[in-house]
């Protein structure tokens, strides 16, 4: 008698678990709904969903309840409670986790997908997730970002900010297939929303937004001041992929869209300067350029150094001097020069040596020295400017020498030993 009246109790004590289970689900419903403290709700939650077990197999009516409003309260929490979301690891990615367990359940998806959009449950999760993701990524943990903004691209596919968060943060994981694919699909999805829209249209979809509560203009400028940042990072993937054409019809897009944009231009002259056999079709787009602008000498030095990598050097030089001529203080103009006019003298050397006539050879000899005479003060600007360069020095040593700076080539060849030592 002693023992069924044990069993009986331990009957009863698991009931009232049973029971409590439920009762501590719609208690932090409550807490929720009626005193609109999400953040309290889901550490009640959190503790009424630790042992699901308990709810089989007649209560499991009640885990979902508990399920979707645990989802919808981390979400709410991550944006007005401070102080309770330190209690969860990752509030966001669990509000993701346990929505989906009611939307993928046959049973109980119908009855919560109307209450979701109810109470905006699926923007509140897509929001956390956003917002979460962007802290992660500003406090360089790119692999947590990029995880938050594959669970955001979930509620919101075709959002072009969700989509250029994600491609950020997979670029900065190495994971290009991923960047690629969200940066692809955030330029379409601008490409759609914006792209040939008259002043009516503008308009229209201004009014239509703002009865949304969306105000149409300045989500477009919004994203418009994303625009480049999306199209030159997916030029760059194309590009390293080996796809340069690509890259650049990606550009061309882009500059349709936002013709003015300088850095979207000069990244086209980039990919044009990196891929050699692109050269006859990129002349026209730097001489489009430098007519446009003479003063941006980058432009400028770039175009010049691929004409003369392809023996266009006449061309070459006029672009470097012109490029010394509106800034002597330029590093790479002053380097070009004195390369430039020394390959001249060393080119010369080569020759004369096939010479067998002495006029021939003193002709050679004069216009040597001559060459070694302009690169001279470049070199020494140069030297000045990188006094522990060894090259500037060894170059030196030998131009001083032809041009008969005796007493400079002594103190330039003992700096250069020095510097070895």
């Amino acid at each position: 008698m002693k023992q069924l009246t044990i069993i009986l109790f331990m009957c009863f004590s698991m009931g009232s678990v049973l029971m409590a289970q439920p009762g501590k689900i719609n208690g932090a419903v409550v807490t929720y709904t009626s005193s609109q403290k999400p953040g309290e709700a889901a550490v009640k939650l959190q503790a009424a969903l630790s042992d699901t077990t308990l709810f089989y197999p007649k209560k499991e009516k009640a885990l979902y309840k508990g399920y979707y409003y645990y989802a919808v309260c981390l979400a709410k929490m991550v944006s007005s409670d401070t102080v309770n979301v330190k209690k969860f690891d990752q509030p966001a990615i669990d509000a993701h986790k346990y929505y989906q367990k009611v939307m993928t359940s046959e049973q109980y998806a119908t009855k919560y997908k109307r209450l979701a959009e109810t109470d905006q449950a699926e923007y509140s999760i897509w929001s956390a997730l956003y917002n979460l993701g962007l802290k992660y990524f500003n406090s360089e943990q790119y692999g947590k970002s990029a995880a938050h903004y594959k669970l955001a691209a979930v509620y919101k596919p075709d959002h072009i900010l969700t989509n250029r968060m994600l491609g950020a943060s997979s670029m900065m994981v190495k994971d290009t297939a991923s960047a690629t694919q969200a940066l692809e699909t955030a330029l379409s999805s601008y490409q759609k929303q914006y792209e040939g829209l008259t002043e009516a249209q503008i308009q229209e979809k201004t009014k239509s937004m703002i009865l949304s509560g969306v105000d149409f203009r300045a989500q477009k400028s919004v994203d418009s001041s994303q625009l480049s940042y999306i199209v030159q990072q997916l030029a760059v993937l194309y590009d390293v992929k080996g796809e340069p054409k690509k890259a650049l019809n990606t550009l061309s897009d882009g500059l349709k869209l936002s013709p003015g944009d300088e850095d979207m231009k000069r990244q086209e002259l980039n990919i044009y300067n990196r891929n050699p056999e692109l050269f006859e079709e990129s002349k026209a787009k730097f001489e489009a350029a430098i007519e446009k602008n003479p003063e941006d000498l980058p432009i400028k030095l770039a175009y010049a150094a691929m004409l003369e990598r392809n023996g266009e050097l006449d061309r070459a030089f006029e672009l470097f001097e012109d490029a010394y001529k509106r800034n002597p203080e330029d590093l790479q103009a002053n380097y070009r020069l004195a390369a430039y006019y020394v390959n001249k003298a060393a080119d010369l050397s080569a020759k004369k040596s096939d010479y067998t006539k002495m006029e021939d050879i003193d002709k050679a000899d004069a216009e040597i020295k001559g060459y070694a005479g302009k690169a001279y003060p470049f070199l020494v600007w140069l030297h000045n400017k990188q006094p522990n360069e060894a090259e500037w020095l060894k170059r030196l040593v030998e131009i001083s020498g032809i041009i008969g700076k005796d007493d400079e080539m002594l103190e330039y060849g003992k700096k250069l030993g020095e510097l070895k030592n």
